[in-house]
């Protein structure tokens, strides 16, 4: 089931970044639909450099995400013992979600923002609006998928607890009987020594 809960946090890293990626090419393509259609050569030199910073941010923010994965499977390691810390983890995932959800909505706005623009471009916004669809899909996917990891995590947390209380009581239960033999070896030791001394 670990192995399962981990493949399942490696697949939301991978679509952590697929959807940063997304949410960067949308914003290349509302400038590409704000920019100036009049000289291509200048649109294209533009085009190429905003390219370049986003593919700068991209690769700062993979970085940023690389942190936040390794910095949550740290965390979800010492959760095994301490539900606390996996609750905040849970909540910090929580905050990204919702940093996702709020792009998006940024992102719609601005799609809709550019609707007024010419008939040229119309298959631009099209496409936009379904990166925008899709985006959101995968944002609720993801969601769906947190909360299921969390319910997951729980049960793993109070599965240990219930096994740590069972060990509890087999280890009292041992040292019982423990202690019950050897008050039962003094007796024998004590009826022997009077034998041997009688």
């Amino acid at each position: 089931e670990a192995d399962d809960s981990l493949a399942k946090h490696n697949a939301l890293e991978l679509e952590i970044k697929r959807l940063l990626k997304a949410v960067v090419s949308q914003d290349i393509i509302f400038v590409v639909q704000n920019a100036s259609v009049v000289d291509t050569s200048v649109l294209q030199t533009e085009l190429e450099r905003t390219k370049e910073r986003f593919e700068n941010c991209i690769i700062k923010k993979e970085n940023e995400y690389a942190k936040l994965w390794n910095d949550w499977y740290i965390k979800c390691d010492e959760c095994k013992y301490d539900k606390i810390s996996y609750d905040k983890a849970y909540k910090d995932m929580q905050q990204k979600i919702e940093w996702l959800q709020a792009q998006l909505g940024d992102l719609k706005s601005k799609s809709k923002d550019t609707s007024c623009i010419s008939d040229t471009r119309n298959p631009l916004s099209q496409k936009l609006e379904n990166e925008n669809i899709e985006l959101e899909f995968q944002v609720l996917n993801y969601a769906r998928e947190n909360a299921h990891l969390k319910a997951t995590h729980k049960n793993l947390f109070d599965s240990i607890f219930v096994s740590r209380t069972q060990t509890k009581n087999v280890i009292a239960s041992l040292q019982n009987e423990l202690q019950s033999t050897i008050y039962k070896n003094a007796k024998l030791r004590t009826q022997l020594f009077k034998k041997v001394s009688d």
